[in-house]
């Protein structure tokens, strides 16, 4: 009998305890003056190191009337290949828009990794009707390829899907399985 009583006790006890709350309730977001805000959040560097955040601007290539066209996108520095390409995922900003450009990436694509190797980049996608759709349209190849080679693929760009490589279209409409930015010259404005 006594160890019932005592299970209840800290039974009850705990309820009580759970129903108290030592942060006041709020009925939206509150604002929070800067010298409150915890653990350096705020500050400069990336709390724990000695390092802070630096940003570049990288060149992407979108469309305008079927030639391809450079802009700018800011991403973390130093830049890698694989930031670039994802900036391309985003679609084109309202400055973009204004300057009448576009992107021929088909939506929903995703890509899964992105390496570089002896200034190749190998860009592994998503298995999916918009990577087969990229790799069939020579202007959206060519604006990961020369994005990629802006942010550091020199040697061009082998694409694959789930892994398995795939031939890419170039604008004298044949496919290989090597993509290089050359091959894009006469569509870049």
């Amino acid at each position: 009998m006594r160890k019932l009583r005592v299970v209840l006790g800290l039974f009850l006890g705990a309820v009580l305890l759970s129903s108290c709350s030592l942060i006041p309730q709020s009925k939206g977001p509150v604002t929070v003056a800067k010298e409150k805000v915890p653990f350096g959040l705020l500050d400069k560097n990336i709390p724990g190191t000695n390092t802070s955040v630096q940003f570049a601007q990288t060149p992407v290539y979108l469309v305008r009337a079927g030639r391809l066209v450079v802009s700018h996108r800011v991403v973390t520095s130093p830049v890698q290949v694989v930031d670039a390409l994802n900036q391309l995922l985003l679609r084109v900003n309202e400055k973009e828009s204004a300057a009448h450009l576009k992107s021929q990436i088909p939506n929903g694509l995703q890509i899964l990794q992105v390496s570089v190797l002896n200034g190749v980049a190998r860009v592994n996608l998503a298995a999916s009707i918009s990577a087969f759709n990229l790799l069939e349209n020579p202007v959206a190849v060519g604006q990961v390829v020369l994005t990629a080679q802006a942010a550091g693929a020199r040697s061009g760009v082998v694409f694959a899907i789930e892994g398995v490589s795939q031939d890419a279209m170039v604008p004298s409409g044949t496919t290989v399985p090597h993509v290089y930015g050359y091959q894009y010259s006469r569509l870049v404005n």
